[in-house]
């Protein structure tokens, strides 16, 4: 690293070099008043943070980067006149080594990390064993014009302590695979997954091979009125494992179908409501941001909705007992505990069932993800949620945005549970055609078909759907579409069918009014009886005046589910936005939810949600921003009043000064918990790369039993050289 920082400062260094310093200081004094008296604690941490990469061609093809990153925090806190002390260091140092060009190319790497801490209480001092985590990998790609590609990878990953007493696990993996397009309409794969993971301490070993491949072909038919596509994929696992000890875990990775997520908007709650399709939250990428950010920033804009995060695993029952959320940094234990997991499981995407957790959430030493343990389940979907952070766990800038980039589902078994041998073979089909039968008006239908096979145990599933679609502008100002379609699924359960029709009227009178009306209808079978549901829908948009926005919607749902139980739904919202002049703008939002199932032999159930915003922002000019908002929620008769207050000032040219006082409060008057958070914070800009920041936080939490006061200042400063 020292060499590396001198190359940084060398006038004459050709390389691509890059040196960053991090240091930071936080200062915190808590107060805690119960019936019992006034407890006081203070807490300071200096926490320093370098880091250093080197990247250099060394010859024309040939390219070399180094790096390294160190971390040291040093914390004291006193309770009480009790006093602790933490010492907490990790480092990571990488050489990657990369040669050869767009057709012919190999790469060497080498990482290690590594982990220690220490504390020390009332003269009392523990430490554990350094955790040491070193990876070693080659690669070598083939990527010939019209010729199949081939990709090459052999890593070895060592992960223990070095005391070798509490992990000593070693995972050597071989990857090879390989993509052919001979024409434009088809794609061809193949690829080879050896890994063979020995746990040391627990005398337990698994070998496994999985050789996989794949066809795609798709294309355009039927004089380009139609369109298809036909995919399929084959897969034979074979895993043997060694056991000999006691103690061990295999974890094995069971793979989604598809990614979905949610940001619950109202009336959306975690039992009910529908994820989306997500393809980046399942796609093996643990480095790239999926959508969903857990960090305080979106607390402090007033989103407290859950986070979901979940998997389908199409019409197969999968088992799952731990679920991996990956984000992008590592978190230090205090902020780790602040997110707080639930989760779930679904056959059909729309009600959920609580799914206990069995362990406590565990936050990872060198992988950045949460390890979510859950009770073993077998279902078609599974999610975990969670709330971002609030400001009460941190203030600390760095964990404002905190971006999840990738779930897992895994079933993780005791060794002596493993099987010894296992073979299977598995593989998928899916199928999709459209035709355009009309033009004009646009009539067209289309099919699909979802298969999924596997032997040991044998088992067959599959999923078809077929629809018509119509669509025509009937006039200038009014538009008609329809559609109708029928699925059918072969499950482990049985056939389920459903039968859905919908039809809209959209009308837009000007550029400026418009709105529309929509029926939707659904009749489902399953093994536990027969369901339906009528449901319509109209909404309304206008800009009355220039800046003045509002817009409407209202639904009405009524039905009976396999219970024969007769449910109802109603919504009802309304919101305006009101721009009088362009330094000022007003929003106002209100939103009804009401639901109902009676009758059967179930117990017969009822809720109603309303929530009102408010906001209002004021820029006088380029350097001033003032913005209030109000929220108020209630939910099962249990209401919640959330106001926020926010100042923003850069008073000098450029901003390379910026000042800024924020504030909040917030009340829930169910619990009688009332949160107020408040505090000014000052940013320089000094050069280019290089700032500081500087905060004091203020933090009040109330309950009738219990109220706590936390001060925080806080300084860091970033110094980036080239």
């Amino acid at each position: 690293m020292a060499a590396l920082a001198s190359l940084a400062w060398s006038p004459s260094a050709r390389a691509d070099t890059s040196a960053v310093a991090e240091p930071s200081y936080s200062n915190s004094k808590l107060d805690t008043r119960d019936a019992s008296g006034v407890t006081h604690g203070t807490q300071s941490t200096l926490d320093q943070r370098y880091r250093l990469n080197l990247d250099e061609s060394i010859f024309p093809l040939v390219k070399l980067g180094l790096g390294g990153i160190y971390d040291w925090a040093l914390t004291s806190g006193t309770t009480e006149g009790l006093r602790t002390d933490q010492d907490s260091r990790r480092w990571t140092a990488f050489a990657h080594l990369r040669a050869g060009d767009p057709i012919l190319s190999g790469a060497l790497d080498y990482d290690r990390s590594q982990q220690s801490a220490a504390s020390t209480t009332a003269g009392v001092r523990s430490a554990q064993s350094p955790l040491v985590r070193e990876v070693y990998a080659a690669a070598l790609g083939w990527r010939p014009a019209d010729l199949p590609t081939v990709d090459l990878r052999l890593s070895r990953a060592h992960l223990f302590d070095e005391a070798r007493l509490a992990s000593d696990q070693r995972t050597d993996e071989l990857f090879l695979s390989s993509t052919y397009r001979p024409s434009r309409a088809l794609d061809l794969g193949y690829s080879l997954r050896f890994s063979d993971v020995t746990d040391q301490l627990h005398l337990l070993e698994q070998k496994e091979l999985v050789n996989a491949a794949r066809f795609t072909w798709s294309d355009k038919v039927l004089s380009d009125r139609g369109t298809a596509y036909v995919s399929y994929s084959i897969a034979n696992r074979r895993s043997d494992a060694s056991v000999t000890g006691t103690g061990g875990v295999v974890p094995t990775l069971q793979v989604a179908t598809a990614g979905l997520s949610l940001v619950e908007a109202f009336p959306a709650t975690p039992d009910r409501d529908t994820l989306t399709p997500n393809p980046a939250l399942v796609d093996g990428e643990t480095t790239l941001s999926a959508g969903l950010d857990l960090g305080f920033a979106p607390t402090l804009a007033g989103d407290l909705a859950f986070r979901d995060l979940g998997a389908s695993f199409g019409v197969t029952l999968t088992s799952v007992n731990a679920v991996y959320v990956y984000v992008d940094r590592q978190l230090p234990p205090e902020v780790a505990r602040g997110v707080a997991w639930a989760a779930y499981t679904s056959n059909d995407n729309v009600l959920w069932t609580p799914l206990p957790l069995v362990g406590p959430v565990a936050f990872g030493l060198f992988a950045n993800r949460f390890e979510i343990p859950v009770a073993r389940t077998d279902a078609r979907f599974v999610k975990v949620v969670a709330k971002p952070l609030t400001t009460a766990v941190t203030t600390d800038r760095q964990w404002a945005n905190i971006l999840v980039t990738e779930a897992q589902f895994l079933l993780v078994l005791p060794g002596d549970q493993v099987q010894r041998h296992v073979t299977t073979t598995g593989g998928q089909l899916s199928a999709t055609g459209k035709y355009v039968i009309l033009r004009n008006p646009v009539l067209t239908f289309d099919s699909s078909l979802f298969v999924t096979h596997q032997d040991d145990p044998a088992r067959l599933t599959w999923s078809v759907l077929n629809g018509l679609s119509f669509s025509r502008r009937l006039t200038a100002v009014y538009g008609l579409s329809a559609r109708v379609d029928r699925s059918d699924t072969q499950v482990a359960g049985g056939h389920e069918s459903e039968n859905r029709a919908s039809a809209a009227l959209s009308a837009d009178f000007l550029p400026t009014l418009g709105g529309g009306l929509t029926y939707s209808g659904r009749l489902g079978q399953t093994r536990l009886g027969t369901a339906f549901s009528n449901g319509v829908s109209a909404f309304a948009r206008a800009d009355l005046y220039t800046g003045v926005s509002v817009s409407s919607n209202a639904s009405l749902n009524v039905g009976q589910n396999e219970l024969r139980q007769t449910t109802n739904s109603t919504s009802l919202a309304a919101s305006a936005t009101l721009n009088p002049h362009p330094t000022t703008a007003f929003t106002g939002a209100y939103a009804l939810s009401r639901s109902s199932i009676t009758g059967g032999l179930a117990p017969a159930h009822s809720d109603t949600s309303s929530r009102v915003d408010g906001t209002v922002s004021f820029t006088p000019a380029p350097a001033l921003y003032l913005a209030a908002g109000a929220s108020h929620y209630v939910t099962g008769g249990a209401g919640t009043t959330l106001a926020n207050v926010g100042l923003n000032l850069s008073p000098f040219p450029r901003g390379d000064l910026q000042a800024r006082f924020s504030y909040s409060d917030s009340l829930d008057t169910s619990s009688s918990l009332r949160q107020r958070i408040w505090g000014p914070s000052l940013r320089w800009n000094i050069r280019r790369g290089w700032f500081a920041d500087a905060s004091y936080t203020v933090n009040l939490t109330r309950t009738p039993a219990l109220e706590t006061t936390t001060k925080t200042f806080f300084v860091s400063l970033v110094l980036a050289l080239r």
